[in-house]
């Protein structure tokens, strides 16, 4: 165990000093300093220096007050966080529509979309989605719409707004007792969005669903056909990442 210590104890700090690695520096003689990687010189009266961002820098001896070699010093460099660039984006996002059943209690429902848009400018972008939604037994339905939305400032964290316009076609397959449609659908609302240091971001909006439906009672021998509307009016609060 004593010997694993020992080992452990001068070992340890080899390994750390070989992870950091070394760099040549340049002291000049009016206070700048250079780190990076020693070239071959032009002529015997200049130092070339490769630094950081590939750039190299040519200086002469005379200039120089010192030259040594050093453990790397390692810059930690971030992109900026910027807002979306114009041109064509993808986002996906999934909702949950909330609302009263027709004896008053609140029920829920889930939402999956995909959409492809493209931005014109910061405040105006057009596109068309679809996905998947579920409102009861009755109602599960593929939608297909065209959105209207954009950024209400250019900062990082900046409100928004969103609006689609479409139709949802009832998945449900017909029985001997009915056959299911879907209707016309509409959504308008808003919320925050959030960039980071790439093309990714994501938000987080609330707004107001509207969702026609209708299925037709077909005759049996007493009873007469008929159609029954339905209008699923939600409050719907999605989560979307965009790319």
């Amino acid at each position: 165990m004593r010997v694993i210590f020992f080992f452990c104890l001068f070992i340890i700090p080899f390994l750390a000093g070989a992870q950091g690695g070394l760099e040549d520096v340049l002291y000049l003689k009016n206070g700048a300093v250079y780190r990076g990687t020693l070239l071959p010189s032009i002529d015997s009266a200049h130092y070339r220096i490769e630094i950081v961002g590939s750039n190299v820098m040519v200086v002469a001896l005379d200039e120089v007050a010192l030259k040594s070699r050093e453990k790397a010093a390692y810059v930690l460099v971030r992109a900026p966080r910027t807002p979306q660039a114009n041109g064509w984006y993808g986002e996906m996002s999934v909702g949950l529509p909330m609302g009263l059943s027709q004896w008053g209690s609140l029920i829920s429902a889930v939402s999956l979309h995909g959409f492809a848009g493209y931005q014109i400018k910061q405040n105006i972008k057009v596109g068309l989605g679809s996905g998947f939604e579920a409102y009861n037994e009755a109602a599960l339905l593929l939608p297909l719409f065209g959105r209207i939305t954009g950024d209400l400032t250019r900062k990082l964290v900046t409100p928004f707004y969103q609006a689609d316009v479409g139709y949802g076609f009832n998945m449900v397959p017909d029985n001997d007792m009915q056959s299911f449609r879907g209707g016309a659908s509409g959504f308008l609302g808003g919320g925050i969005k959030f960039n980071s240091r790439s093309t990714f971001y994501f938000n987080i909006l609330t707004g107001i669903r509207i969702q026609y439906a209708s299925s037709y009672i077909n005759s049996n021998w007493w009873w007469e056909p008929y159609t029954e509307y339905y209008r699923y009016n939600r409050i719907e609060t999605r989560l979307s990442f965009g790319f």
